[in-house]
C-alpha cells in the first residue's frame, strides 16, 4: 500500500522531472540492475560490467543467507 501510494504521489512530479522513483530495490542487486539499466541505454551489447559494494555492519537475516546460498554460482 505505502508504495502505490509513493508511486501515485510522485508520478507525475517524477516525470516532469526526468527521474525515476523506486520506493523498494529489492536485494543489492536490484540497484545495480537499475543503474545498469540506465547507464546502458539503447546499448545492444557489452563486453563486461563490474559492480562492487562495500557493506559495514550488515547482518543477513536467514531469508537473505538461504537465497544467497541458493545463487552461488555451481550451484
Amino acid at each position: 500500500m505505502i508504495t502505490a501510494k509513493t508511486l501515485e504521489k510522485f508520478d507525475e512530479p517524477a516525470r516532469k522531472a526526468g527521474v525515476a522513483v523506486v520506493p523498494a530495490m529489492a536485494f543489492y542487486g536490484g540497484f545495480a540492475d537499475l543503474m545498469v539499466t540506465s547507464v546502458l541505454d539503447d546499448w545492444v551489447t557489452v563486453d563486461s560490467i563490474e559492480i562492487l559494494m562495500g557493506i559495514d555492519s550488515w547482518h543477513p537475516t536467514q531469508g537473505t543467507r538461504n537465497t544467497i546460498a541458493r545463487n552461488v554460482v555451481g550451484n
